[in-house]
């Protein structure tokens, strides 16, 4: 084919595609050099940087060592966040509701969603998308982990390397040029990376330039990055997680008000038993998810035990939802992508031994963040459909429940390498979302919400309402503000539950009510404690027909007693209080129980005589030894941090109310501290209340009881020998205020302004006393099971008393 030009006009065609292909060649040239220099760095070669001369090598090496301090530095940013050191650039965290976000917001990192539902949870629509980053430069330029590891050495490796300041008194002249570029290249167990950067230095006569640094961190980051995979690939294709909570929801449902509103349920009762609202219940799902969750575990784990439950009525359905728990990930026939390094082959992860999970601890975390939450579309109480028969002798009752839930959580999974970085270990984390969408796994697309139709029974019909109109109101138990938009429910016994309506503005609720006896009425708000008040709504029947404008709204609540103890209802203070739930840090800290032999005390910082207050609370004369010297435990009081191989189990249980008169929901919350580098403050939700408070001191220091011989003496003197005895783990210290004695009180007046409570439990100081023969003996160990009853003791009550700050 021969091409015809004439004139100017065929001279600039031709200098135009002359251009054009000179343009797409330099393009060309430039990305080949690009993904070759990469490839480079993946192999096991070094690439070849010029020599430097002995006399310049200090400045070569402090380069390459600030370069792979640099790159260590991102490393271990890009492993806490889920595969990104700048994650703000790919979506928005929330720590309120982390279920609305594209990821969890832990503070110190954020830490995206590798798969989750990107559509508002309240649509009546499913999107699954995520956020896992490309491996490789070359499949995305900008936010794979390559580019962003190249592009946070790139930014950050000058300050470390500052203008080489340190060389400066030892005679050296160097003058650094800007970073030009940084090359990462992601090998099977090595992370390479190349810094392209002009150095020019000078020493007396001899000079040279240095442009370019190569270090290689042992750090197998895609091995890390392929278990992340195979654990997300896992969620996808199995959706192990929703699998989880919907077992939860079977397996703690009932027709039962201590438990979740079943899915399904029938029951031939004559009128309901049970009933539910979406706030109890959602509050009731947290706290099994947070039970839950860390259960999960993957079956390569290097500290995987099967726990074997004890046999009884449902051990079998335990035993199966414990199993359930434990993940084998390598017999789901999951495939991962290895790249084209590999020919863009998948390589089948079936054969464990050659599981990218080998080697790694796996855990699932789910630390009470708020999940999205609705229970039959969260319209008012939940309960079941009613058909009663009554007639003649023949009296037929059912009851149908049916509950219909969606459910949205997030799921926090780390991977650890205990063995990476030369023993310091590397944690790599990333965050799935499990949804749940009527009952079921959700799938993608839209869906229609399902209707639960109830019937009405006719006890709460309008008709039945025939007392006049009684007006409750409702405050804040401390601000003392009236609140808003409380839903109130009036419980007719063995009948229904009768949603009355929600208060105003101004806290207030006036409506006319079904005349009974041995009525109930419940206040209820999202984080409030739900409050229940007895009342007999039949002593206000109305006496001059419906509406009588004449007769003035009742004003119902909480009653003062009188003298005689009997509940004034009309009094015009009585309103209806509802406590908060307040966020509040928990600390422990030890009050110390020595011991002492006689005069003689040991611990303490030193050994001498007792002191007059130092309390004795157990002693015992040990048979056998010479001499009647007494061994005394005493309480000296002085208070203790945890050490770093001790921790505490601090639980709550709400008994009663400050208020006689007021009924709250029970509830039990539980915090563990530990002590050492670790230690810390966990923060639960309390309200006020009178508590059951019990708490126990975990030592795994190890103690020794060390072997000796005792004698009888007399005549026929007989010796024995005690064989020394080796704990791992002891009892140190107890707390138990489990009497109406001994229960906490917390007021409204001292948690709200608190930010912490600190709690002091009696413990045990046997480190301190020598472990030598008839020191440190056997009966010692007795005291472990004194402790509960010392801390119930009247005169260290209030050494004991927690403060708050």
């Amino acid at each position: 084919m021969v091409l015809m030009l004439d004139g100017k006009r065929g001279q600039v065609t031709i200098f135009i595609i002359v251009g054009i292909i000179l343009l797409f060649t330099f393009a060309g040239i430039f990305y080949a050099t690009k993904v070759v220099k990469q490839e480079a760095l993946i192999g096991e070669e070094v690439p070849v940087i010029a020599a430097v001369p002995l006399e310049f090598q200090p400045v070569q090496s402090f380069t390459e060592d600030c370069l792979a301090e640099t790159a260590k530095s991102g490393l271990v940013i890009l492993g806490q966040q889920g595969g990104y050191i700048y994650p703000e650039l790919i979506g928005e965290f929330s720590k309120v509701d982390p279920a609305e976000s594209d990821g969890l917001d832990l503070e110190s990192a954020k830490v995206p969603f590798w798969y989750y539902n990107n559509e508002n949870n309240a649509a009546n629509k499913v999107s699954f998308t995520s956020l896992k980053p490309k491996l490789y430069a070359r499949e995305d330029a900008t936010m794979s982990v390559e580019a962003q590891l190249g592009r946070f050495v790139k930014e950050k490796v000058n300050d470390c390397l500052g203008q080489y300041e340190t060389f400066s008194g030892q005679g050296f002249s160097v003058t650094a040029g800007e970073v030009q570029d940084v090359t990462v290249g992601i090998g099977e167990q090595k992370v390479s990376f190349l810094l392209e950067k002009k150095i020019e230095a000078q020493k007396g006569e001899a000079r040279t330039t240095m442009e370019k640094f190569f270090v290689r961190i042992n750090l197998p980051l895609k091995q890390y990055y392929d278990a992340a995979s195979i654990i997300t690939n896992a969620e996808r294709n199995f959706t192990f997680l929703e699998n989880q909570a919907l077992e939860l929801l079977q397996i703690y449902s009932d027709v039962n008000v201590e438990k979740l509103a079943p899915t399904s349920a029938v029951t031939f009762e004559l009128v309901p038993t049970a009933s539910w609202n979406a706030v109890t219940l959602a509050r009731q799902m947290k706290s099994l998810l947070t039970s839950y969750v860390p259960m999960l575990r993957s079956a390569s784990n290097s500290n995987l035990y099967r726990y074997q439950y004890p046999v009884s009525e449902l051990s079998a359905l335990y035993q199966k939802n414990y199993d359930n728990s434990v993940l084998s990930f390598e017999n789901l026939g999951i495939s991962v992508d290895t790249g084209s390094e590999t020919g863009g082959r998948t390589t089948n992860v079936n054969n464990p031994a050659n599981s990218p999970l080998k080697n790694l601890d796996v855990n699932f975390d789910y630390f009470g963040w708020e999940p999205y939450f609705k229970a039959n579309g969260n319209t008012g109480v939940i309960k079941p459909d009613h058909l009663a028969v009554n007639y003649f002798l023949l009296h037929f009752g059912m009851q149908n429940y049916r509950t219909v839930y969606d459910l949205s959580y997030p799921v926090l999974v780390t991977l650890r390498d205990r063995e990476a970085f030369n023993g310091e270990g590397y944690t790599f984390n990333f965050a799935l979302e499990s949804n749940i969408r009527n009952n079921n796994a959700a799938v993608s697309g839209s869906f229609e919400e399902p209707k639960v139709n109830r019937l009405q029974n006719l006890a709460c019909a309008q008709t039945q309402r025939n007392t006049d109109v009684l007006k409750t109101v409702v405050i804040d138990s401390y601000t003392k503000e009236p609140l808003e938009a409380v839903q109130v429910l009036f419980s007719i016994p063995e009948q229904d539950n009768c949603p009355m309506g929600l208060t105003d503005k101004k806290g207030v609720l006036a409506e006319n009510y079904p005349a009974i006896y041995g009525g109930s009425m419940s206040v209820i708000k999202q984080d409030y404690l739900t409050n229940f008040y007895p009342i007999d709504t039949y002593k206000y029947k109305q006496k001059y027909g419906s509406g009588d404008s004449a007769r003035s709204a009742e004003l119902i609540g909480y009653a003062a007693e009188t003298g005689a103890g009997v509940v004034d209802v009309l009094a015009a203070e009585f309103e209806l209080e509802m406590h908060k739930y307040h966020p509040v840090n928990i600390s422990v800290m030890k009050k110390r129980v020595g011991k002492c032999i006689g005069q003689r005390c040991f611990g303490g910082g030193s050994l001498g005589l007792v002191s007059g207050s130092a309390k004795e609370v157990y002693s015992y004369i040990p048979e056998m030894l010479d001499g009647d010297h007494k061994h005394i435990w005493r309480f000296f009081g002085t208070t203790q941090s945890l050490g770093d191989k001790e921790q505490v189990t601090l639980s709550f249980k709400r008994i009663s109310d400050i208020n006689p008169n007021a009924y709250g929901e029970t509830f039990s919350t539980a915090v563990v501290l530990k002590g050492g580098e670790n230690e810390g403050k966990s923060q639960v939700s309390l309200v006020p209340g009178v508590y059951e408070v019990s708490g126990i001191v975990m030592d795994q220091s190890g103690l020794v009881i060390p072997s000796e011989e005792r004698c009888t003496g007399g005549i026929a003197d007989t010796c024995y020998t005690f064989d020394e005895v080796n704990m791992d783990v002891l009892v140190g210290g107890q707390l138990n205020w489990n009497t109406p004695a001994t229960y906490l009180k917390i007021t409204s007046e001292r948690l709200y302004p608190s930010d912490e409570i600190v709690f002091y439990i009696p413990t045990m100081d046997i480190n301190s006393v020598p472990a030598q023969p008839h020191i440190r003996i056997i009966e010692d160990l007795n005291l472990m099971g004194q402790m509960e009853n010392i801390s119930k003791m009247p005169e260290l009550r209030s050494a004991l008393m927690p403060i708050y700050r």
